[in-house]
């Protein structure tokens, strides 16, 4: 059984965890922050696409990427347990995708 990765390191910019149910409002600031971030990880993700970057600094990167996709989905679970109907309508996205979404 292969051995879990250790825990990405704690993002900066946030303060810590997100509250355990927040509301519909606040998720759309922190998704706003989250794209943000997310941004920045593909920018990183394209600098280490080098042929002689270490495979111990791509395996972090990855890791950190993980980490943040992880805590994306925890915080929009507990918005979900929070406001069900506020995530089949978010404010946070375009109309097109609200389509998608029903």
């Amino acid at each position: 059984m292969a051995a879990t990765p250790p825990a990405p390191p704690a993002r900066s910019g946030r303060n810590g965890s997100w509250p355990p149910s927040p509301s519909t409002e606040s998720f759309s600031k922190f998704f706003e922050s989250w794209i943000t971030e997310q941004s920045r990880d593909l920018a990183a993700l394209r600098a280490a696409a080098d042929p002689t970057t270490p495979e111990a600094d791509l395996r972090r990167l990855v890791d950190q990427v993980l980490g943040h996709y992880e805590q994306y989905y925890r915080t929009k679970a507990a918005a979900a347990a929070n406001n069900v109907l506020g995530m089949f309508t978010p404010s946070w996205t375009s109309t097109t995708e609200n389509l998608y979404l029903w």
